[in-house]
């Protein structure tokens, strides 16, 4: 937990100390990368003669602030494995609404780099590591586009209220005067700022009544630096229960 905390907050001060200024010159898109379904806003990019970071990914909501090493726990498949020297950016979500999930690519030499991200709050900055492991280069960014699908519910979190007695341990509570089902929380690391990790943690909770507290140990649950993003319920499941 210790060394967890140490490794994020020596990252995180690190892209503070860093200003990369890197030249974007045009290219073609390489169709090695299929972008999302047709449901969600998509950027080919344009021909741009030269963009510094902050580069705004146009036609969406992101702002790609920069490409930086990391060293550290790898979160974005889950497994925690220890990397060095692997590829990530630094992305504000600049507008007003949620974002469910984010695909951006950066061009890079002669490679393309690929980043995932689900569940950016609006305002929010996230560390997103390379999807693919890969190594940080300084070899110049020929282009730099993205994908992104607006979420539009589950960013009131009154209906519920928390608190982390210990390392590990969410209590949780229903504070409205139903029950609500199909309880579904969101989260990531959340340390100077920004969220750590493209991938979302999240734990399910079948039904909670009025006024019940329940003590649950979400998965990769770190009381202090864990965040809940969103909540999202079962509003089908509601309405079955209801008519029930």
């Amino acid at each position: 937990m210790g060394r967890r905390m140490i490794v994020l907050f020596c990252f995180i001060w690190g892209i503070g100390c860093i200003t990369l200024l890197c030249i974007l010159a045009n290219a073609d898109l390489n169709s090695d990368y299929s972008l999302p379904d047709e449901s969600v806003i998509v950027f080919a990019p344009a021909e741009q003669k030269e963009i510094t970071f902050p580069t705004p990914l146009q036609g969406t909501d992101l702002i790609v602030k920069g490409i930086y090493p990391y060293d550290g726990p790898y979160w974005e498949d889950g497994s925690g494995c220890e990397v060095t020297g692997v590829s990530a950016i630094l992305v504000e979500n600049a507008g007003s609404y949620g974002i469910e999930k984010a695909n951006i690519v950066v061009g890079q030499g002669d490679r393309l780099l690929k980043f995932d991200c689900t569940t950016i709050p609006p305002g929010a900055q996230v560390v997103i590591l390379e999807r693919n492991k890969s190594g940080f280069s300084r070899d110049r960014v020929k282009y730099c586009f993205g994908s992104q699908r607006l979420q539009l519910e589950g960013w009131d979190l009154s209906v519920v209220s928390w608190e982390s007695p210990d390392i590990g341990t969410l209590c949780l509570t229903n504070v409205t005067d139903g029950p609500i089902y199909g309880v579904e929380l969101l989260y990531k690391d959340h340390l100077q700022g920004m969220y750590v990790g493209g991938a979302t943690n999240s734990y399910y909770i079948e039904e909670l009544l009025p006024g019940e507290t329940i003590q649950i140990t979400p998965k990769r649950f770190a009381g202090g630096i864990s965040k809940i993003l969103c909540i999202l319920t079962d509003i089908n499941a509601t309405d079955k229960k209801s008519v029930a």
